[in-house]
């Protein structure tokens, strides 16, 4: 019986509950629960590519505008480039958007993390790793940044040439100046500008100047001449390039030509700035045109100067409160500081024209000046106009004191301002090395001698690796301050130590040498300096007598005559 009630009970029970709500409502999580699992089967039955490929197509119309975006960024604009040097490789100066090694500001975060996955799936898509390695390099990882994007620049070149600019840039960060770096950025530069990236022209310039230097001269100028179209200013490159090879042939007359037209065309338009007057003076300069260069730079010191004018007229600067308010930094404030250093530079580069200038015409003068000291005659005069003028447009000029210690030395009397304008400069310690080594010469060789120790002290800290002022600096303390001749030795044995310099330059090193080793009892070590220096420049008659006496006094009678007949020889 109590089974049965037990069984009735039930069969009670379940005729009471509502089966069809309770199925309803377990059929979604029933749903939910096979369809995780179908998934996660499918999943597993993927590969590592078709995940990586159905990444990438959520991400792919990103991927092509983040692209666009940094082709549109880094795309150099029509304005003018930097000034270049060859065989300097410093770097991106250039005033248009330089491909920025801080990578690209289009890589939304939200893309990140599909990229992300995508590389860690193992696709190497190289859009997918230069954007990833531009957003590192973005959030300032950039040695991680470029050690990914390596990845897809091989250093053979060929890679995805959007990378090699990036590691181009890369490189002229952190450049070092040793050959290997020198050779893996030319491999770089040349594989972004093969593969069609339109390079700026810091890059460009860098690329010219390290073929060049490779001796690879014409890859050099046949890569400009196909940007010169876009980048006029590379023409003052291909003239660079050739005069340095002592060449000047139909690549020189198009370049130049080419540069004084888009000069002369930006200039009819209102267009010219100061980096196109600098450019066009260089280029004239380069042609030998010292009067076009002249004519340039003094168009860059009326154009500056009216640029500051029309600015400081302006109803927007003038509408602003007083001249204290707009001295506190604001945007107004260093637009004014702007163009104001543009005239600055405006008036250096014209006055350091003038001084060409004025070298250009001492120097048919310096035979005359020489013939006359030689007959104890009165030195004919030299034209100061040019260098009087250069004073007057910019006396802070280090080049100014440099051409005024250079008239002081031939003997010329300068004016009373020009004196004023070489005295403020050594007040004022704006006076370069050179001016000191001049003005020391002059006393080394007139004034008081054992004052121009000091100046050449002070010479040797300004220019410090200048062998001919250690070579000055050497002679003096031996001449005039003997108690220090180890360090006069030490100073001429740097000296010489230094390659490059003339003939004559050496000669004189090498006969500095020698004095110091008679005044240390080495006569034959002093015979072996003369003999050297005269091998230099035999037209050394000093330097003869010299190793006539030592001859002598070692005993070596019938050389010191040969000297001696030899002097005689070379006098007559």
């Amino acid at each position: 019986m109590f089974y049965q009630d037990l069984f009735n009970c039930l069969i009670a029970w379940a005729k009471t509950r509502r089966w069809r709500r309770m199925f309803s409502l377990a059929v979604l999580p029933m749903l939910i629960f096979w369809g995780t699992l179908v998934a996660v089967v499918c999943g597993a039955m993927l590969s590592r590519q078709e995940l990586a490929g159905r990444y990438m197509s959520l991400v792919q119309a990103d991927v092509e505008a983040s692209m666009k975006e940094l082709e549109g960024s880094n795309a150099p604009s029509s304005g003018s480039g930097s000034e270049s040097s060859l065989g300097e490789e410093t770097g991106n100066s250039d005033p248009t958007e330089p491909f920025s090694v801080d990578g690209s500001q289009g890589t939304s975060k939200r893309m990140l993390v599909p990229l992300r996955r995508i590389m860690q799936l193992g696709n190497f898509n190289e859009r997918v790793v230069y954007l990833v390695g531009t957003s590192l390099a973005r959030q300032g990882r950039t040695a991680m940044g470029a050690r990914l994007i390596r990845d897809v620049a091989p250093l053979k070149g060929g890679g995805f040439p959007p990378a090699h600019a990036f590691m181009a840039d890369y490189a002229l960060a952190s450049w070092k100046g040793n050959a290997a770096q020198a050779e893996v950025l030319l491999s770089d530069l040349q594989s972004a500008e093969r593969g069609g990236i339109r390079m700026p022209v810091g890059q460009l310039t860098n690329y010219a100047s390290l073929l060049n230097n490779s001796n690879r001269w014409q890859e050099a100028l046949n890569m400009l001449r196909e940007h010169t179209d876009e980048y006029p200013q590379l023409n003052l490159l291909i003239v660079q390039i050739e005069k340095q090879r002592g060449e000047r042939g139909n690549e020189t007359r198009t370049a130049l030509a080419s540069g004084r037209a888009d000069f002369e065309n930006k200039r009819k338009n209102g267009e010219a700035t100061l980096r196109d007057v600098v450019q066009a003076v260089q280029l004239e300069m380069l042609d030998d045109q010292i009067d076009a260069a002249l004519a340039v730079a003094q168009f860059g010191v009326e154009l500056t100067h009216n640029t500051l004018q029309t600015f400081l007229k302006s109803d927007k600067y003038n509408n602003q409160g007083s001249d204290t308010a707009r001295e506190d930094g604001s945007p107004l404030a260093s637009t004014r500081q702007a163009y104001e250093q543009e005239v600055l530079e405006a008036r250096r580069l014209y006055s350091n024209v003038l001084v060409a200038k004025h070298q250009a015409v001492s120097e048919q003068r310096k035979g005359d000046i020489a013939r006359a000291k030689a007959l104890g005659a009165a030195p004919p005069g030299i034209d100061l106009r040019y260098l009087d003028l250069a004073c007057q447009v910019d006396s802070a000029n280090p080049s100014v004191g440099e051409a005024l210690a250079g008239v002081v030395m031939l003997g010329q009397t300068l004016t009373p301002e020009m004196k004023q304008t070489l005295q403020q400069s050594l007040v004022d310690g704006t006076a370069s090395g050179v001016t000191h080594l001049i003005l020391a010469n002059r006393k080394l060789t007139e004034e008081d001698p054992a004052s121009a120790v000091p100046e050449l002290r002070l010479a040797l800290r300004k220019i410090p690796n200048s062998p001919v002022v250690m070579n000055n600096l050497a002679f003096a303390i031996m001449k005039y301050d003997p108690e220090n001749l180890p360090e006069a030795l030490q100073l001429i044995e740097r000296a010489l130590k230094i390659p490059g310099g003339s003939l004559t330059d050496r000669a004189s090193m090498l006969d500095t040498l020698a004095e110091i080793r008679l005044l240390q009892g080495d006569d034959l070590g002093a015979i072996e300096m003369f003999e050297e220096a005269i091998k230099h420049d035999g037209s050394k008659l000093n330097t003869r007598k010299r190793l006539a006496e030592t001859y002598q006094r070692v005993g070596m009678k019938e050389l010191a005559q040969g000297q001696l007949a030899k002097i005689k020889q070379l006098s007559q």
